[in-house]
């Protein structure tokens, strides 16, 4: 039994190693102004995590954010390793299949930080309070790390590669993950300022893709766009069109977005503007999903 416990702490504490690792890791990438727009934008984006978890009625143009949804396992995915799926799927995903070029990113992107995610501290303790053993939880997070073998830091880097391949291919999943992944597509902020150029092409398509799932009664497309115009940083900062597309995804779907939420916006737009960016809003919410 001892040695059960020492083992379940062991691998807790690689977990929160890990995940500090990761979260420090990824912080480097950010500016001063993107901290403080995570910072002001949480109630956003839980809200958007929680709509993405649903099934909602999108359609193909589900809503789906990269972290928060759990993907079902894919018609392509028929092994649990890594290199396996990647070898498999790899001449498919260069002849141009999106569903083949998502499988890629996403195994590779769950290799990243095989302890992140479904298995991170707060899961792990969720399901042990579920009932799951110890034993099984242990073994669960040993085939994690185990299918990840083989996987290098060279593959890791391309990763935005076969994301970039499924967005093109009009995959809508890809096309939100894509817009929302700028580590995976651009890499880190000293790949940001060797490429500026690079920096624009990328906000230019992270932006026509989230217009256009949006145009489609994308949900979670709404929400980033609205934080993009709220914050300035992927798109010039614009409270009118900020709040009139946190005010379509609240009409779109009125029980999962807060009312709060839509007067902290509507304080953020001039009073003489606000009349017009009610029209707004209306003219989105008409366009993508008005009777």
């Amino acid at each position: 039994m001892k040695n059960k416990s020492y083992a379940l702490v062991s691998v807790l504490l690689l977990i929160v190693l890990g995940a500090a690792f990761y979260s420090q890791r990824d912080s480097g990438a950010l500016s001063s102004k993107q901290k403080s727009a995570q910072s002001s934008g949480t109630n956003s984006q839980e809200v958007s995590a929680e709509i993405s978890s649903e099934d909602g009625q999108m359609g193909s143009n589900k809503s789906v954010r990269r972290g928060a949804y759990s993907f079902p396992q894919r018609a392509y995915v028929t092994s649990d390793n890594a290199l396996a799926v990647i070898r498999e799927l790899t001449p498919r995903a260069q002849a141009g299949d999106a569903e083949a070029a998502l499988s890629i990113y996403l195994k590779l992107d769950a290799c990243r930080d095989p302890m992140s995610n479904d298995m991170g501290p707060e899961q792990f303790e969720m399901r042990r309070k579920a009932g799951q053993s110890e034993e099984s939880l242990l073994q669960a997070i040993k085939e994690k790390a185990e299918g990840c073998q083989g996987v290098d830091y060279l593959m890791q880097k391309d990763r935005g590669k076969w994301l970039e391949l499924a967005a093109k291919a009009g995959q809508p999943e890809a096309q939100l993950m894509y817009a929302t992944d700028v580590e995976s597509v651009i890499g880190t902020g000293s790949d940001m300022l060797r490429d500026p150029e690079r920096i624009q092409k990328y906000k230019a398509d992270s932006s026509r893709y989230l217009h256009d799932l949006a145009s489609g009664g994308n949900v979670s497309a709404m929400l980033e766009l609205a934080n993009n115009y709220d914050v300035g940083i992927m798109a010039k900062e614009d409270p009118m069109q900020a709040y009139a597309y946190y005010r379509a995804a609240q009409m779109a779907m009125p029980s999962k977005i807060p009312e709060s939420l839509i007067q902290l916006q509507k304080e953020k737009v001039p009073a003489g503007s606000r009349a017009q960016a009610e029209r707004l809003a209306q003219q989105i919410y008409a366009s993508c999903c008005g009777k």
